[in-house]
């Protein structure tokens, strides 16, 4: 049985709290219809500062914990700045630890690929004295 985290995300708006509860609803009943043991779990309502903390603290804890992948609705949960997913990135690799999107979006075995497909998709200039703009994994 692999050992996994849930992670869900949904923007701040009227409806957020059911938008949570749905999606987690929906991970969960996921995870259980592939046998997964659910050892950690993440749930966010915000944008890219409230998220990018959650998912970083799944990947660190994940190790210790026997993780083996982190259950997504989709990997458009992610969101961050430019270097926030390269660190995302970074901290997936190092960990070992696999992203499965219900949707599709990411195979579960290249998550190396996930930050390097984003950015080949995305043309990004940065001015001086203008912050990097918010992006979200597709």
């Amino acid at each position: 049985m692999d050992k996994v985290a849930t992670y869900v995300r949904v923007s701040n708006h009227s409806n957020a709290e059911n938008a949570v509860r749905n999606q987690t609803k929906k991970v969960m009943d996921f995870c259980e219809a592939k046998g997964y043991e659910v050892c950690d779990s993440a749930a966010v309502i915000g944008n890219r500062e409230l998220a990018y903390p959650m998912i970083m603290k799944l990947l660190k804890e994940a190790k210790e914990k026997g993780i083996t992948k982190i259950v997504m609705a989709s990997t458009n949960r992610i969101v961050g700045t430019v270097d926030e997913l390269a660190e995302i990135r970074k901290a997936f690799e190092e960990s070992g630890v696999a992203i499965e999107a219900m949707d599709g979006s990411h195979q579960a075995n290249n998550t190396t690929d996930m930050v390097a497909s984003f950015l080949a998709h995305a043309e990004i200039q940065e001015d001086d004295g203008q912050e990097t703009p918010v992006m979200k994994m597709t």
